[in-house]
């Protein structure tokens, strides 16, 4: 069911911010309200190589290697996996693509306040150049929405994604591309929302 009343993303506040944002370099978030449960969402997020069916932002995903769990697939994002995106980090030429590698570091976790969670950090670089922690959270959520008779509740969740920056190379980072990954994140959680609530019917059977 697509939500007829979610608001556009918006920066996530101070307060819901990991712990390490408070003494980073840059830091660039969104968080967003979504009419579809946290797994459905968590299974979008780690199916990496249907992204760019989706996700305005990324042109394409490379699966490196995959974790040595039980059943695990090279196309799902599980702890240990490294890949590749191939993102348009020039709004004015899509077809100018930055390749960033990445390994995921949590998968599947419940947090704290019982979110589930994936997060990866930047990989094949000096920790001493630039060290990045991004983290997507989908907390559950349930809210009503409609009028009088056609008041309905509606269970989805909301979606907060973050990642923090330190090292040298991140005030480069600030200066070149601060304001276009903070307009990046928001635009990846409206993606995200449209794809999951669209999705959702089909994921739940």
């Amino acid at each position: 069911m697509i939500s007829t009343d979610r608001a556009r993303a918006t920066a996530v506040s101070p307060a819901q911010l990991p712990t390490t944002a408070s003494a980073a370099v840059l830091v660039i978030s969104a968080e967003i309200r979504i009419a579809a449960l946290p797994e459905v969402c968590l299974a979008l997020t780690r199916s990496v190589t249907g992204w760019p069916s989706w996700n305005s932002f990324v042109a394409k995903v490379d699966v490196a290697q995959s974790s040595k769990s039980a059943g695990a697939s090279t196309q799902q994002l599980t702890k240990g996996t490294n890949f590749t995106m191939h993102v348009r980090m020039d709004a004015s030429n899509h077809d100018s693509l930055t390749e960033t590698k990445l390994v995921v570091k949590a998968c599947s976790e419940k947090e704290d306040g019982g979110a589930l969670a994936v997060k990866w950090n930047t990989a094949g670089m000096s920790r001493f150049a630039l060290r990045t922690e991004r983290t997507n959270e989908f907390h559950a959520e349930s809210w009503e929405e409609g009028e009088g008779s056609q008041k309905k509740l509606v269970k989805g969740c909301r979606y907060r994604t973050a990642e923090v920056m330190n090292g040298p190379l991140a005030y480069v980072v600030k200066s070149m591309y601060g304001p276009r990954l903070q307009e990046v994140f928001e635009t990846w959680a409206e993606d995200l929302a449209i794809a999951a609530e669209a999705t959702e019917p089909e994921v739940r059977k």
